[in-house]
């Protein structure tokens, strides 16, 4: 499996494999606790499991349980093995699903606005600057491509994107 990043309305999401996972199994890495407990609710809820005739991994998944693993000196804080048939099944769901798709409407807690979401809602908002500047730029656009750089190099982007 090709490391890749997955944003969903439960969060964000590195699978990949590893050599702590059995040939059946991915690795979930994630940055937020939350995002893994937010992740199983929905396996359990939708009953995502094993397709009739997959063998059942060894660990990671014991009656319909996931273990959510914390290593402080690892790149991703929080992982969580998962079968690989219920990760695609989980990412088949995801690309159909019909809930909100709004970083506002997916990500957010429903009580407040929190740092897990200001921090998904600033790489939402890096990735339309990039947009913009690359359209601009398609365009012939040195004016626009201008604001935008000064825009990048400004305090408030310091503050709201990098967080310093």
């Amino acid at each position: 499996m090709s490391n890749m990043w997955l944003f969903t309305p439960e969060g964000f999401f590195s699978p990949r494999y590893d050599e702590f996972c059995n040939d059946n199994e991915v690795m979930i890495r994630a940055r937020c606790r939350d995002d893994l407990v937010k992740l199983t609710k929905v396996l359990k809820k939708y009953q995502i499991h094993f397709p009739i005739n997959a063998h059942k991994p060894s660990t990671g998944y014991n009656d319909n349980d996931y273990k959510i693993v914390e290593l402080p000196d690892a790149d991703y804080l929080y992982r969580m093995k998962v079968d690989k048939n219920v990760w695609a099944d989980y990412c088949y769901r995801a690309a159909l699903d019909d809930r909100p798709t709004s970083i506002s409407g997916g990500i957010k807690n429903e009580e407040k606005i929190d740092n897990r979401y200001l921090t998904y809602l600033s790489i939402w908002y890096s990735m339309t600057l990039l947009q913009d500047f690359f359209d601009a730029e398609r365009k012939g656009n040195v004016e626009k491509m201008e604001k935008l750089d000064e825009f990048i190099e400004s305090d408030f982007f310091d503050h709201f994107v990098k967080g310093e």
